[in-house]
């Protein structure tokens, strides 16, 4: 019985190390700052192509295809403006959240093992 509970007492103490590591050794995305890098991304490929996003998504697929066809940078539209998006999204939603809320949600989100 003493066997097991030094093994269980180890394990507990090798797991708790694990995370108080794991948790200094975290450093939160900076959303807010990567969604004015994608904005600007989206803002010069819009420009480059003379389409907004809306206009883009509305064009058919066989225009869309024939675009892609021509310059593979158009697909850039509408990635840069969704990026941008959930980006904005998380910017609002992570402000003003401790270090340690930001580490709960990004462990159990599986965003801090990307």
């Amino acid at each position: 019985m003493k066997k097991l509970f030094i093994i269980l007492f180890t394990t507990f103490i090798v797991l708790n190390l694990i995370a108080v590591f794991s948790f200094v050794a975290y450093s939160p995305k900076d959303y807010c700052s990567q969604e004015k890098l994608l904005i600007e991304m989206y803002q010069k490929v819009s420009d480059e192509f003379n389409l907004t996003y809306n206009q883009y998504m509305s064009l058919s697929d066989y225009k869309r295809f024939k675009l892609l066809k021509e310059n593979t940078e158009s697909l850039h539209i509408k990635l840069a403006y969704e990026m941008a998006l959930e980006s904005a999204l998380k910017c609002n939603n992570y402000t003003g959240m401790t270090k340690w809320d930001r580490f709960l949600i990004d462990v159990s989100s599986g965003e801090y093992f990307k």
